[in-house]
């Protein structure tokens, strides 16, 4: 199973309207043109009337966070990181981010449809594999790095948004505690043998 972090996936029906499009880049020093593209992209979507929350990162230059204010405009809102990104999934129609794998896991138990941009640069492949997997069983919507302008991002905001059938993310996510487990059997299977191998030594 997929170690995640022990939370519940948002349970259905839904409890509160999904009316935001979250987009978020981890530490976000590596991200600040996918920031400044999806900003862009509000004005060319068809669900730009919905509220858009861009999470800069705690590693985005105060030049490029100011930068990213001045071009918010009304009905968009950047701030840092939030503590309560999880929340914030529970409630988006849409999340664009990088394709890590906690980032990932975490938007696809959410239930908010994922618009992926994997890093790619310096010879990356993790993260292009991951998305590429998640888009062929139809839970992820890819945009490659190299191809990031708003339109290709507003493009692909209104696919995942307006998808009618999206499948829901059902993998076993009890990773860390099936591993446990398993390695704790382990212990205690070497621990009977060495026992009973110490016990045969001395009836010898």
């Amino acid at each position: 199973g997929f170690v995640v972090a022990g939370r519940e996936p948002a349970s259905m029906p839904e409890v509160a309207p999904r009316n935001e499009i979250v987009v978020s880049a981890g530490g976000g020093a590596v991200c600040i043109g996918i920031l400044a593209a999806a900003l862009a992209a509000r004005n060319q979507s068809r669900h730009g009337h919905l509220l858009w929350r861009v999470l800069a990162g705690p590693n985005v230059s105060a030049d490029d966070f100011q930068r990213l204010l001045r071009d918010a405009g009304p009905g968009a809102v950047v701030e840092r990181s939030r503590e309560d990104f999880a929340a914030l999934l529970d409630r988006a129609l849409v999340s664009v981010s990088q394709a890590g794998y906690n980032t990932a896991l975490d938007v696809v138990r959410s239930g908010a449809r994922p618009v992926l941009v994997p890093y790619a640069a310096h010879g990356e492949t993790e993260q292009r594999t991951r998305a590429g997997r998640l888009r062929d069983l139809g839970l992820a919507v890819v945009v490659d790095e190299a191809d990031v302008t708003p339109a290709a991002l507003a493009r692909a905001i209104d696919l995942a948004a307006s998808r009618e059938q999206w499948p829901r993310w059902d993998f076993e996510c009890d990773g860390a505690a099936r591993s446990a487990a398993l390695i704790a059997g382990l212990i205690e299977g070497a621990t009977t043998d060495s026992s009973g191998a110490t016990r045969a030594g001395r009836a010898a």
